[in-house]
């Protein structure tokens, strides 16, 4: 029994402080009182105090009035109030960090080996805080919010409050300006208390830990349920969730077959059909070398042509060997320029569709085999 009386008391000492934010404020508080915190910060020749003690509250105090600081001091004296020290924005160096998430078990390690990686100093030379902003469980990283002071100006302005007689115990940096509840952006550089007056006596965390296991017991069944509900409206949600992403698959198929109707539709039209380029090429080819063409005009599958030529009588014949015109004919009768010595003439020339030609010509060589 001796010997297993001391491993009960470490158990119940490890347990209930683990366990102790679990009660209520008003039990909590009644058996462990709160320590209230006074925030000093300096400001030129004045020091800025806030609580949220009410005999404390928050005054704007002149440095250099002994008098009144010794006055204010004897009447805190018998409140439990622990002093804290806000240093200036501009001693601190704050950095956003993403970490791999197996970093988590070993944060404060990681960060002071690295220190020199994330800030101009060694970690020797700083002291830092931070705090954890977050996980993305898809990238597998951890958000850290990092605040670093050097050492020097930390001592600096530990020193400006020592020499004024006050008990500074911690020494820490707002970052969130002038709202001092948000716990999540108060760093914490240097604290001074000592472990052991920070331990919860035995007693009380026994009686804590009974309580403790007493609500624990009686909420577990309405936990349980909780849990099941929250449990199958997940899955509910779930299912709603991919019968809409169903859906939008679905949407997205019959959006990609209409594309790719569309754009067969558009490379078989490309295909069956001449370009412009084509077409000139092909006039150029055929026209011999004294005729001109002066004008040319494309109006969906006609093309006009005019133009000079020493014998315009022979064009027609020669634009209909091109398996690319039909209907050619002149559309104004042919004058003679008398300055040019030479024909002028209009000519109208219809565009075959490409695909149609070239089955004509497969149904000609056929017709040819089989003769």
């Amino acid at each position: 029994m001796s010997t297993l009386l001391p491993t009960m008391t470490r158990f119940i000492s490890w347990w209930g402080q683990g366990l102790l934010f679990c009660l209520p404020y008003p039990v909590r508080h009644f058996f462990f009182p709160i320590q209230h915190r006074v925030f000093m910060r300096k400001q030129d020749q004045q020091i800025q105090i806030v609580s949220d003690e009410k005999v404390v509250g928050t005054q704007l105090l002149d440095a250099a009035d002994t008098d009144t600081l010794a006055d204010l001091k004897a009447v805190w004296a018998d409140l439990n109030l622990k002093f804290v020290v806000l240093l200036p924005g501009q001693y601190v160096i704050r950095r956003t960090l993403e970490l791999p998430v197996e970093t988590v078990e070993n944060l404060y390690q990681e960060l002071q080996g690295q220190m020199s990686d994330y800030t101009p100093f060694r970690a020797e030379e700083v002291y830092f805080d931070y705090k954890i902003k977050g996980i993305n469980a898809q990238s597998e990283k951890v958000l850290v919010d990092l605040a670093v002071v050097p050492i020097h100006l930390l001592e600096q302005e530990k020193s400006y409050f020592t020499t004024l007689d006050f008990d500074v115990s911690t020494i820490a940096f707002a970052g969130g300006g002038d709202n001092l509840g948000q716990e999540d952006q108060l760093f914490t550089f240097c604290n001074e208390e000592k472990a052991q007056d920070r331990k919860i006596p035995e007693g009380k965390l026994l009686v804590a830990s009974l309580m403790i296991t007493l609500v624990m017991a009686s909420f577990y069944l309405h936990q349980k349920k909780d849990h099941e509900q929250a449990l199958l409206q997940a899955i509910s949600d779930q299912l709603d969730l991919e019968k809409r992403k169903a859906a939008a698959v679905k949407t997205l198929q019959e959006d990609i077959v209409t594309e790719q109707k569309r754009s067969r539709f558009l490379v078989t039209k490309k295909q069956g059909s001449y370009t412009v380029s084509d077409l000139l090429f092909s006039v150029s080819t055929i026209l011999p070398d004294d005729t001109w063409i002066i004008d040319a005009r494309l109006n969906k599958a006609q093309l006009t042509l005019s133009g000079f030529s020493s014998d315009a009588s022979r064009l027609i014949a020669l634009l209909e060997a091109s398996h690319a015109f039909s209907d050619i004919r002149f559309i104004s009768p042919v004058a003679k320029d008398n300055r040019l010595k030479r024909d002028r003439f209009n000519i109208a020339l219809k565009i075959n569709d490409k695909m149609t030609q070239s089955q004509a010509r497969n149904n000609v060589a056929e017709q040819e085999v089989a003769q």
